[in-house]
């Protein structure tokens, strides 16, 4: 994501907080610090999501290795 993108996703984010808010004024600051603790806490858990799984194929590829080796052995 460029840094307008982000910006943009920013700015899209707070502008519907402070619509949930009741369109509260004076609180533009607030609004913007959530929505960027948002998308900043989305992109984490997309990277936690993106590792989990990797490791998890390494994991299962590392089994399969091991059960082949099992099976050839047996036979």
């Amino acid at each position: 994501m460029t840094h307008l993108d982000r910006e943009a996703a920013i700015r899209a984010r707070a502008h519907q907080i402070w619509e949930d808010s009741g369109r509260a004024e004076g609180q533009a600051e607030l609004h913007w610090n959530a929505a960027e603790r948002e998308l900043n806490d989305a992109a984490a858990l997309a990277q936690a999501h993106v590792t989990l799984a990797a490791v998890s194929k390494k994991a299962l590829a590392k089994k399969g290795k091991a059960n082949n080796a099992r099976k050839s052995k047996a036979a």
